[in-house]
């Protein structure tokens, strides 16, 4: 469980933490999120672009979660529902 006292928004934290924190907020609960892979995000900003279409396709949305797999080839992103 994460706790509820943490003060910093996760908005107020550098782009790279807070891709990370929201992917780990995604997996630790609060609905069901699932990875799907969708070719190389080199990117926040291309992520931005590319994640919330590929959630929609799946009838999720995008929670701004998303990882580089294998650098050059594949990323995904992680969408709840």
């Amino acid at each position: 469980m994460i706790s509820s006292t943490v003060s910093l928004k996760i908005e107020e934290l550098p782009m790279r933490a807070t891709q990370i924190t929201k992917e780990a907020l995604a997996i630790s609960g609060g609905g069901e999120c699932k990875h799907y892979g969708i070719g190389f995000i080199r990117d926040y900003p291309e992520a931005q672009q590319k994640c919330p279409g590929i959630c929609d396709s799946n009838h999720a949305k995008w929670n701004d979660g998303w990882k580089k797999v294998i650098e050059g080839k594949l990323s995904y992103c992680v969408c709840c529902k």
